[in-house]
């Protein structure tokens, strides 16, 4: 799978050069006015310019006359609520001790669907795309910042008290998505197929240690800064209480070509072997999420600068490139 790997990288690493020209169904001097129109006192220029991700789009802006990126929903959906709030009130918290970019504003669009978003500051440091290529220092950095990262006090995002509690929440969003496709969707067959393997992971699940603590939930390269003196993370949508040696596991386990654990990132007191049991909850959570994109395809739901076919076939040969591993490791247990 090593060309799927690099293959990936390169795709993430395009993106973050790509431009737009209509974003949820505003042009970029549309987008401009009606942030401009929100935030009053502020002078804002935003470029055409996408940074990149998955879930959300990421856009480069200058507020004040500092850089900043614009986040906004990678669905065209009307949202109730703002579904930043709670990352920005997290953000609020994590900027405080070097870990995360500063929240700006958090607001609406003037748009049809009144999109939601949140503004931070641009962090200027090296991102690295593939975990082979970090030096020891940044790994030290990395540490560091995991461990500032894993006492955070956040009451407002998920906890799971056990790693039960984990497998729950993924099967409960694949039972959302399957409410969601049509009787006949292919995909259909990739959930069957991860609901048997998530029932494996149940049948020894009470053996897993879990121990509780802030987890950033997607730690991935492309959401790690490194600074001069420290890395700082991006993208916390999917942050709850958990298990923090959950990230290390999924940092390890989610390019298209697993790796084995690097010993230095393990925290003092904890080991690799029990970071290597929480690596199936890892790869569930990786498919999981790969499902959920190509449903997010097949019904429509992405904004348009997402709606990219060659990524979409990238995503669904990913999702059973994990899916696979998941079953082999299940194998061997």
């Amino acid at each position: 799978m090593k060309p799927f790997k690099y293959f990936f990288i390169r795709l993430l690493t395009a993106m973050c050069r790509e431009s737009f020209t209509s974003i949820h169904g505003l042009s970029k001097d549309e987008l401009e006015n009606s942030l401009r129109n929100t935030l009053t006192e502020s002078t804002i220029d935003v470029s055409s310019c996408l940074l990149g991700g998955w879930s959300n789009l990421n856009i480069l802006i200058t507020i004040n006359g500092q850089k900043g990126v614009l986040r906004l929903p990678g669905l065209v959906t009307e949202f109730e609520t703002n579904p930043f709030e709670n990352e920005y009130a997290l953000l609020s918290t994590l900027h405080t001790h070097g870990i995360s970019p500063r929240p700006v504003f958090i607001g609406r669009l003037h748009n049809n669907m009144n999109t939601p978003f949140i503004i931070y500051e641009f962090v200027k440091g090296r991102v690295i795309g593939s975990f082979d290529e970090f030096s020891n220092a940044e790994k030290s950095l990395l540490k560091q910042s995991l461990s500032v990262l894993s006492q955070t006090h956040a009451p407002f995002v998920p906890f799971f008290k056990s790693a039960s509690d984990y497998i729950d929440s993924l099967m409960n969003k694949i039972s959302d998505v399957q409410l969601e496709i049509s009787p006949h969707d292919p995909l259909l067959e990739l959930i069957a197929e991860l609901e048997v393997q998530l029932m494996s992971i149940y049948s020894y699940i009470n053996d897993i240690e879990w121990r509780t603590g802030f987890m950033h939930g997607d730690l991935q390269e492309n959401n790690i800064v490194f600074c001069k003196d420290r890395a700082v993370f991006l993208d916390f949508e999917f942050s709850a209480i958990g298990d923090p040696l959950l990230d290390i596991a999924y940092l390890h386990n989610q390019r298209f070509h697993s790796s084995v654990i690097d010993e230095s990132l393990i925290p003092q007191g904890d080991s690799v072997e029990r970071a290597s049991d929480l690596v199936p909850l890892a790869l569930a959570f990786a498919i999981s999420w790969g499902i959920e994109h190509i449903a997010h395809y097949s019904n429509g739901l992405l904004e348009p600068n997402l709606m990219v076919h060659k990524t979409h076939e990238n995503v669904v040969l990913y999702t059973k490139s994990k899916l696979k591993e998941l079953k082999d490791r299940l194998e061997t247990i």
